[in-house]
């Protein structure tokens, strides 16, 4: 691929991967529980990278670059529990080790912390279906969704001990509801009220941060407290 920039058009290379993966599928129970594992590590060469350059005067300047080596290691789960026929449990996650081996961007930045990869994130639910001869069947929903902390720094200098914390976004945990009502068997009207960050935390989503020239660090906030109904309706 290429860049388009000020002092004209960069060229990158493509990156290679190989990756080895070992996984557990389990259903016990009379299949009323599932879990499913992997443990995996890959092994990247040229790897792409998003860096950003700040002249000394004049806008950032965002491009892709080849980083060099990189791995990634890490273990991804799901779990799915049904606990009785109107009740399960839900739990996924993923933990990931990811770091530079080689990091040539005019200067060694091999040492920095991996961009915009948490550490982990996982899911936990429970959902439960009521089912009523007069009113149809009710489907409620509680979800809580959690990520570690994240490095969003682009440049060499937001990876120096001095601006890496101000470079990182903290991690965060929401939670989320979602009642359905489908009111007949045929199952052409369906009904929702949701609620997403129920308890109206404030939480940085995402960001980027480069300190290089004038510097630069620009953050948006996650969504705060929304409540919002859904009516659907299939013809047939």
């Amino acid at each position: 691929g290429f860049n388009v920039l000020q002092a004209g058009i960069g060229h990158y290379k493509p990156e290679y991967v190989i990756s080895t993966e070992l996984g557990l599928k389990l259903d016990a129970f009379d299949r009323r529980l599932r879990f499913n594992s992997a443990i995996y590590n890959s092994d990247y060469r040229d790897i792409q990278v998003v860096v950003a350059d700040i002249p000394s005067l004049g806008a950032p300047e965002i491009s892709t670059n080849n980083a060099g080596l990189a791995q990634m290691r890490g273990v991804e789960f799901e779990l799915t529990w049904l606990l009785r026929d109107s009740f399960i449990l839900k739990a996924s996650g993923n933990y990931i080790d990811a770091e530079f081996l080689e990091f040539d961007d005019q200067v060694d930045r091999s040492a920095e912390p991996f961009p915009f990869i948490p550490k982990f994130v996982y899911n936990l639910s429970a959902r439960y279906t009521l089912l009523t001869s007069d009113f149809g069947q009710f489907d409620l929903v509680l979800s809580r969704n959690a990520r570690d902390d994240q490095f969003i720094g682009g440049d060499a200098m937001a990876g120096l001990a001095q601006f890496r914390d101000d470079a990182t976004i903290k991690g965060f945990s929401t939670w989320s509801s979602r009642i359905t009502w489908t009111p007949s068997d045929d199952g052409k009207l369906v009904v929702a009220l949701y609620g997403n960050n129920l308890t109206d935390k404030e939480y940085v989503a995402t960001g980027s941060a480069a300190y290089s020239g004038f510097g630069s660090n620009s953050i948006t906030m996650g969504k705060e407290r929304n409540i919002g109904l859904e009516v659907s309706y299939r013809f047939d």
